[in-house]
């Protein structure tokens, strides 16, 4: 895995992309975008795990499953 940029418009878009294999033809597959880069003005980005995987718990409901589990326990 890696970290890409894309542009769309005035804006460009950082995104977290897989390489896989398709027959002998090694493809890349983006599997989430993470937000504007740092180009566009916006605050830097906490780097690790967290940016990694905080956009991935929101989009799955992860994030809100473990609340309401630490809220009940």
């Amino acid at each position: 895995m890696f970290l890409g940029a894309k542009s769309s418009g005035k804006h460009t878009y950082l995104q977290l992309i897989e390489s896989h294999r398709s027959g002998t033809q090694v493809r890349q597959r983006v599997l989430t975008t993470l937000g504007r880069s740092l180009a566009d003005g916006f605050p830097a980005p906490v780097l690790g795990p967290e940016f990694v995987f905080a956009p991935l718990w929101r989009q799955t409901g992860c994030r809100d499953a473990l609340r309401t589990q630490s809220d009940s326990g």
